[in-house]
């Protein structure tokens, strides 16, 4: 019987030649100008997925890299070795509108613009010590806040903890949330059922009912020891950066699945593949 079913499945198997369509390369831009931060362009050339060196993507040093701020100043960028980027002498600021052009011999002209939105701000902290016990015993502090948000204007943020210690170093931070605010449509989650968050994350305002929008999260006592103070960080972005950045985490998610739908990053620029667009940030420290 084993081997009847062996034979079976064995006499199924095809094997079928794809050709798939040659693509020239193209330049491929990845740059989010941030207000009061020198900005930085990294450029590279996009790859077909049969290259063998695929996951390897150096930098192009020798590309004529031009910003024009506002319409009316230019600047060029020079290579910066070190960082393996173009650095501009500038630094954006809040309602700077951009517009950039990248060109190389070998390949086709690439631009595109980007501004700086206004930061929207964090505000009314209130921390709280020892307000509950979780399921696994941990005693946990609650944080609230208002998250500025303006009532007639689709907004896109990013957001991350982090804290201090006794060595004023700053550390990656985790806290736990059930706001609906965090969850991108479509991923939402049961009324009670928190959601770790450790790293930077984006969301919109779509489940933002209130301007402006008060949020609370939760935090394990012991994780927060040795901290001295708590640095939270929002990032108001420009959509299309929220649009790569989403878009990129869906691709990542589905990656080595042969049965999920596949993800096209979206990309901004004109004529090559990649992003350019603003953000500016505000911190909030609250003392531990």
């Amino acid at each position: 019987m084993i081997c009847g079913l062996a034979v079976l499945f064995s006499s199924c198997e095809m094997t079928i030649d794809v050709d798939l369509p040659e693509v020239d390369p193209v330049l491929v831009v990845n740059s989010q100008p941030e207000s009061g931060i020198p900005l930085l362009v990294d450029l590279t050339v996009s790859q077909s997925v049969l290259n063998e060196n695929f996951d390897s993507f150096p930098p192009v040093k020798d590309a004529r890299v031009l910003l024009i701020r506002n319409g009316i100043d230019s600047f060029y960028a020079n290579f910066f070795g070190p960082l393996k980027q173009y650095a501009f002498p500038l630094l954006p600021r809040e309602g700077d509108a951009f517009e950039l052009w990248v060109s190389h011999p070998d390949y086709p002209v690439v631009r595109a613009e980007a501004r700086i939105p206004q930061a929207l701000k964090i505000k009314n902290i209130k921390l709280e010590h020892r307000v509950e016990t979780d399921r696994d015993g941990n005693e946990l502090a609650r944080l609230t806040f208002d998250i500025e948000d303006r009532p007639d204007e689709a907004d896109y943020f990013s957001m991350e903890l982090k804290y201090r210690g006794t060595d004023s170093i700053a550390y990656s931070a985790c806290f736990q949330s059930d706001d609906p605010a965090f969850f991108r449509q479509g991923g939402m989650q049961e009324p009670g059922d928190r959601s770790w968050f450790c790293d930077e994350f984006y969301f919109d305002d779509s489940y933002m009912t209130a301007h402006p929008y008060r949020v609370t999260i939760y935090l394990i006592e012991s994780d927060f020891q040795p901290a001295s103070e708590l640095i939270l960080r929002l990032s108001t972005h420009e959509a299309a950066s929220y649009y790569y950045r989403t878009s990129l985490e869906d691709q990542l998610n589905v990656y080595g699945n042969p049965f999920a739908e596949p993800v096209i990053v979206y990309s901004n620029i004109e004529n090559g593949l990649g992003i350019f667009a603003g953000r500016a940030s505000s911190e909030s420290r609250i003392r531990w």
